[in-house]
């Protein structure tokens, strides 16, 4: 497959799969924690744990993430660490209750579109499970690469 079919491939199958995914987690999210702020703690639990970086993810100002970011520190969902030596680098870290929120989420959202993966036979199952952890392993590269 060439290189260009196979990117436009990736740019159908992608966004549908983050919209279904962005549906089941934003049911397993209280009402109180919605999903900007899912996403904001599990950015910080995959190791992107700057405001800045963070913000460029979601492609919002820094100052909107920061406002979040205050709540969820003040809710202790996040901790903040300032650099000693640069106040201006300040890394974000998941406390206990940050990680037990996220990883409920997670499972909830997981046991919400598990019924839907009765629509694949035995082996459409196992092909998806080397499709993912194919992508999975892309995506590392990327992030590795930074490309």
């Amino acid at each position: 497959m060439r290189n260009l079919k196979l990117s436009k491939l990736i740019f159908r199958v992608v966004p549908n799969l983050m919209s279904n995914v962005r549906c089941h987690v934003k049911k397993a999210c209280d009402p109180e924690f919605g999903f900007v702020q899912f996403r904001i703690l599990s950015n910080v639990g995959r190791g992107i744990d700057t405001a800045k970086v963070i913000a460029d993810l979601h492609g919002v100002s820094q100052a909107a993430i920061s406002k979040t970011v205050d709540n969820l520190v003040n809710q202790d969902y996040l901790k903040r660490h300032v650099n000693k030596d640069d106040r201006r680098c300040v890394k974000l870290e998941l406390t206990p209750k940050g990680i037990k929120t996220i990883e409920n989420i997670k499972l909830d959202a997981s046991k919400a579109f598990e019924p839907t993966l009765n629509l694949l036979n035995k082996d459409e199952k196992l092909e998806l499970v080397s499709a993912l952890e194919c992508l999975d392993s892309f995506f590392l590269k990327i992030q590795e690469n930074k490309v």
